[in-house]
């Protein structure tokens, strides 16, 4: 499955990246990935699915996300060149991706482990 996830999370990182996007796109991206984190993140908690590993783990997956907001917000405001800082943030949204794609997916086999 871990391949799997990868292989999404790159194809995703790569279309952000693209010499045809600009940080404003990327800044689209982030914040799409933001909102998918808060989407799961009170669903969990509203159908009370959130252990305490989950709960720490989707706490760190909101830290890094956050993180890479402000390091958006920081370039923006520096008027930072895309190119140059495109990489670094290449990174950072795939390793949040992976993140939230790896917990998905171990969510989806726990369900599946449960009696009905």
């Amino acid at each position: 499955m871990r391949v799997r996830s990868h292989s999404v999370a790159s194809t995703r990182t790569h279309e952000l990246m693209s010499d045809e996007r600009t940080l404003t796109a990327f800044q689209n991206g982030v914040t799409e990935l933001s909102l998918r984190v808060d989407s799961r993140m009170r669903e969990f908690e509203e159908n009370g699915e959130f252990s305490q590993i989950h709960r720490e783990l989707m706490t760190q997956i909101g830290d890094s996300r956050d993180q890479l907001k402000k390091k958006v917000e920081i370039a923006v405001a520096q008027g930072t060149t895309w190119d140059i800082i495109k990489a670094e943030f290449a990174r950072d949204y795939a390793a949040i991706f992976d993140n939230l794609l790896l917990f998905e997916e171990r969510l989806e086999a726990n369900a599946m482990k449960r009696p009905a």
